[in-house]
């Protein structure tokens, strides 16, 4: 049996014996098989496609779908109140091929862009976001402030995008990404002009 097999059957486990529980009672267990399948990710990273193709596959109304989700996707109010913790889950760690884009949106610490040419699979659903990693050709330079800390990413807008914006009248080209980086350490007051930021 290989590892997604093993997911597999604790998932089917838990479907047959929670099936006359209570809501409360359920939930409770589910939280906690999520979190073994995310302790199996940490040790079995081989795991994580197999995973991420089984959500693609899956009928996104489907109580496996949403498992899957729970278990490849860390909740966004964990990167406020534990951002080691957040960062620290292995979807946050997954190289940019893998990482869903939904994920990205906590402002999560990434400093490299993707190493590949090949955004189509990145950008398979949008090419706006925010937070996250944000897309650039294989081998950019990351922003950084003056004294060499990286800047964080805030949005990534596709201005080919279909929805309306007054693009002309503010200056920006009909067509192309335009991304936000800023120093999370300042608020970009006047009085910030003279330091790193």
């Amino acid at each position: 049996m290989t590892p997604y097999d093993d997911v597999r059957g604790l998932w089917a486990d838990h479907v047959q014996r929670t099936r006359t529980w209570s809501e409360d009672r359920s939930h409770a267990v589910y939280m906690s098989l999520v979190q073994q399948v995310v302790e199996m990710l940490r040790g079995q990273p081989e795991l994580a496609p197999q995973l991420l193709e089984a959500l693609r596959q899956a009928d996104p109304e489907s109580d496996w779908h949403s498992f899957l989700y729970a278990v490849l996707v860390p909740n966004r109010m964990l990167a406020m109140e534990d951002p080691d913790a957040f960062r620290a889950h292995p979807e946050v760690a997954f190289s940019a091929e893998q990482m869903p884009i939904r994920v990205a949106a906590a402002l999560v610490r990434v400093t490299t862009f993707p190493q590949t040419d090949d955004e189509a699979e990145l950008a398979r659903y949008t090419r706006s976001w925010f937070a996250g990693r944000p897309l650039a050709p294989a081998g950019e330079e990351w922003p950084r402030r003056a004294d060499g800390t990286p800047l964080a990413h805030v949005v990534q807008v596709d201005l080919d995008d279909d929805w309306e914006m007054m693009r002309p009248e503010i200056g920006l080209p009909p067509r192309g990404l335009l991304q936000v980086f800023h120093d999370l350490e300042t608020y970009g007051n006047p009085e910030d002009a003279g330091d790193v930021a």
